[in-house]
Parts: C-alpha cells; structure tokens; sequence
C-alpha cells in the first residue's frame, strides 16, 4: 500500500468487492465499505451547539454524540447490506473445514462461475443484436429495390432481441444481487467462525449489517476530527464474563502525509484512513482514569491527534516501532514494566497482511485498531486468495486477548 495506499487506491479501500466484468455487482458492492458522507465531527471543538455534530472534549459531549446530527446521519445510501432494522444477532457457527484460505478459495470460485455464466449470457446478446444490425446494413445497400422489405425485417428482429436482452437482464440482475448478498455472508460467517473458534470466547454471536457507533470511535481519543466513517459485521462474545465487540470500520480522517508523499509533493489527497480494519471494544479501565495510547508504527499509520491533556513516555524494552501517550506517566510506566505485556507487545509486526495497530485505555474502556490490508478486509471475487490473511487475523486476535488479560490482572486495573 504505497503512497497512503488506503487514500490514493479508494476503489480498493472502498470496495469489498469488485468485479469488473459485472456491472451489476459493481454496482451493488461499490457501496459495501463506502464510508458514508456524515458531517463532519471534531472532538475538541468547543462549539457544543453546532448542528454539524461537532464533539466538544467533555464526557458530555461523548455522551451527547449519539443524539447529534453526526450521528444520526451517518447512513448509508440503502444497499444490500446496509440496511440496518432489521439488524439481527445470530449464533456464530462452528467452524467445520481443515484450512480456512481454502475454503474461502472455494466458495470464490463457485461464485466467479456463477458471474461468468450470467455474463455470457449478455455478451451472446450483443453479439446477436450486432450481427443483425451489420446484415440490415448490408442488404440495404446489395438487395434489388422489390425486396428491400428484408432489411426492416432484420432491423424489427434487432429491436425485438434488444427489448428481451432488456427483460432478461433485468432478471438476472436480481438474481445476481441475490448471489451477492449470500455469498459476502457466507464469506464473512465462515471467515469469523474461523477466527472466533476459540474456547475463551463464550456466547459468540454477529450481525453482518450491524455497524458499530460513531461513539465507539470519538471514545478512543485519538482522533479530533472524523470526516466520515462506515462500518459493518459486528461480532459480539464474551471475554472473562465481559463484552468483546469486533467490527470492521473504515474510519476517514483529515489528510496525514507518510514518509513518501511528503517526498512527492505533486501528490497530496485531503484525506487519510485513520482506521481501516478490525476495530475491538471492551470494558476495561485503568485506575486513577488514567489515558493511555500505544501505536505501532508501519504501513499508513495514522499519528493521534486527539491528544490534550497526555504527554508521550519512553517505555524501556519497547521496541522502537511503538509510540505511547499518556494522562499518568506513573500508572503507565507501571503497566508498561510488566515483561509479559512487553512481550506481546512486541511480537506484533506489521507484515503482508497486518499495516498498524493502534491501542487506547481511558474511562470509556479499551479500544484497539488492527488495521489491516486489502486481503483481510475484501471479500475476494476476482484474484485468488494469495498467503494466510485469514490465519493472521486470528493470530492477532489471540494477542490482543492476551493483552486484555495481562492487563486486568496486573495492579492498574479496575478490578
């Protein structure tokens, strides 16, 4: 993802699926990860009142968020996926298969069959309709006068095939827009059954068309401005008698220049992603309130700037990837001597799949973002499945409940 990869590739950041041999499916998957245009929201702005859903600083504000016209309006245009009342939780399935970048490989060539065989069809079409319209032509111009009447008969039977091409395709259109809504659940089910088959987890359950809150972002305080955000498949489950929520969310933030583009001056967008990934909610708070930030730096990482009131901290046998910020030098340095912690900590690298992550832990509890590429996020259509993304997914995943339990058993949590 060079050059702000998840800026510069918008049709590759805004689209989980692509298929560029279907216009219909472009058509309905172009809008799947779309973040939908919201007004915009500045957590520091200290115009309370102000009908752009601007966010003040204080807890009041947090919790005036979701009433504000931010929002309510942070809607999507209506998709096949996007509906959300009749957002329903079901029970997530067991994860059956051997090797789960194979099973996901099978289902995406199943489907490409499918788009395929719907395309000939259209194309055998045209080809027809082509093929009359260049025999009209010609025997207009070599039939005698007395039997030129030929020529409308071959133009009337153009006319006729493109009205029942038209009727046809309006059909497989629907049938296609079908396929599509049950092949990304289908995907997405499997994929989170895979990677929340874990004994720890208790009481999994998810919804595809349920998006997590803009106040879920805003609560993190690492962002002052959200420009707009969208979000999708929420999976719910319980972690130490807790609430662990993962969504994705592709979080649009005010441009932040990496390495690179500040090099290239000739190409600077107005936005950046700030998160596009796997997105984790749970209850878990540090004592004396204490804020804490910790971001890992690497492929478009996006550096918080949300940040009055913390002070960064050199945190020793950290590796130097990492930045921290905190509200209590004295609580996080304590937190951040724990070996175990460290070790974790610095076993996450950014790799083919996995581009940064950021953590946060203050009174609304702890939010962590695995931002991740394309291969994690996308549901695959065209290319085959390339590496483990899938598998890698779940290896951090299983860090972070690492993570999370090294931490409310050390002495800086709320008990």
């Amino acid at each position: 993802m060079e050059e702000n990869k998840k800026v510069n590739s918008k049709d590759s950041k805004d689209v989980l699926l692509s298929d560029k041999e279907n216009e219909l499916v472009d058509s309905l998957i172009d809008e799947t990860t779309k973040p939908s245009q919201v007004d915009e929201t500045n957590p520091s702005s200290e115009n309370q009142s102000d009908l752009e859903g601007e966010v003040d600083k204080t807890q009041q504000a947090l919790d005036e968020v979701s009433q504000s016209p931010a929002a309510k309006e942070n809607q999507l245009d209506p998709n096949i996926l996007d509906n959300t009342s009749d957002v329903i939780y079901v029970s997530l399935p067991k994860y059956e298969g051997e090797n789960i970048e194979q099973d996901v490989e099978a289902k995406r060539k199943q489907f490409r069959k499918l788009v395929v065989k719907s395309n000939r069809y259209s194309k055998y079409g045209m080809i027809a309709v082509f093929v009359l319209i260049i025999v009209s032509f010609v025997l207009g111009f070599t039939l005698p006068e007395n039997i030129k009447w030929l020529t409308y008969i071959f133009i009337a039977l153009a006319i006729v095939l493109l009205v029942l091409m038209f009727i046809l395709t309006r059909r497989e259109q629907k049938g296609i827009s079908l396929e599509v809504t049950n092949y990304v659940s289908d995907v997405i089910s499997l994929v989170d059954s895979f990677v929340f088959d874990n004994p720890r987890f208790e009481d999994v359950t998810y919804s595809v068309k349920d998006k997590l809150q803009l106040d879920d972002i805003v609560q993190a305080h690492y962002f002052d401005t959200i420009n707009k955000f969208n979000s999708r498949n929420v999976v719910k489950a319980k972690l130490n008698g807790k609430e662990f929520k993962v969504g994705e969310i592709a979080c649009v933030n005010p441009f932040q220049a990496t390495s690179t583009q500040e090099a290239n001056a000739k190409k600077k967008p107005d936005i950046s992603y700030g998160i596009f990934g796997k997105y984790i909610c749970y209850p878990l708070t540090l004592i004396e309130d204490t804020g804490l930030i910790v971001r890992l730096s690497g492929r478009n990482a996006y550096m918080p700037t949300y940040l009055d009131g913390y002070l960064e901290l050199q945190v020793e046998n950290l590796k130097e990837d990492y930045k921290v910020w905190t509200t209590n030098n004295v609580v996080a340095t304590n937190l951040l001597s724990n070996p175990e912690l460290i070790e974790v900590l610095n076993s996450i690298s950014p790799n083919d799949f996995l581009e940064n992550v950021f953590l946060c832990i203050n009174s609304n509890g702890l939010k962590i973002a695995l931002n991740f590429n394309e291969s994690v996020m996308e549901v695959p259509t065209e290319a085959p499945i390339n590496g483990t993304p899938y598998q890698e997914y779940k290896a951090e995943l299983d860090k972070v409940i690492q993570i999370i339990d090294i931490i409310e058993k050390s002495n800086c949590s709320n008990k």
